[in-house]
């Protein structure tokens, strides 16, 4: 259950103990149309896998003919951004699951949490929240550990200050998101 460029070894052939090697229902796409290399791949398909951005983001569009086309394998029940393995009808070739939000065709992802800096951790009354991306579009949240919104506010800029003063003392959660992602990192306030 991969998705790779024909060209790109991201099986390799070194050593000699590749016997035990197994490579099934793969999409290739790019270099050649007919073989993904030394080891066979009896489901293969060699079309685009309609990436958000094969360069920038590994993501797959809506659209994808990877969506509910993989088999189960052992290759544990999360995906890349911690989201449940199948969303559909069946699991997705490659390393994201698509999730279709309400009726509408949007991918919610995570944001990666080395991307949203929190400081100080504690905090007694001012936290800074420094986003590492383009924050157009976002919102910022401070949760409880059971969800329920304290604080919510628009995101102007990489850098907001917000003022968890009269917060009571507990574990909460820094929440940036828009209509297609999310990122949450744990705070505590002392």
């Amino acid at each position: 259950m991969g998705l790779s460029t024909a060209s790109d070894g991201y099986i390799q052939q070194w050593g000699s103990n590749n016997s035990n090697v197994k490579v099934s229902n793969n999409i290739y796409w790019g270099g050649s149309t007919t073989t993904p290399g030394a080891f066979a791949d009896a489901l293969a398909r060699y079309v685009n896998p309609q990436l958000i951005n094969a360069y920038l983001d590994m993501h797959i569009a809506g659209t994808s003919p990877a969506i509910d086309a993989g088999i189960v394998v052992d290759a544990g029940p999360y995906d890349i951004d911690k989201q449940a393995r199948i969303q559909g009808n069946a699991v997705d070739i490659g390393a994201d699951e698509y999730v279709k939000s309400g009726n509408t065709d949007v991918a919610q992802h995570f944001i990666d949490k080395n991307d949203i800096r929190v400081y100080p951790n504690p905090v007694t009354d001012i936290v800074t929240i420094e986003t590492s991306f383009n924050t157009t579009g976002c919102y910022l949240s401070i949760c409880t550990i059971t969800g329920q919104e304290l604080i919510k506010q628009q995101l102007y800029s990489a850098v907001t200050h917000v003022n968890m003063g009269s917060i009571e003392s507990g574990i909460y959660f820094v929440k940036v998101y828009n209509d297609k992602s999310v990122g949450m990192v744990k705070i505590i306030k002392n």
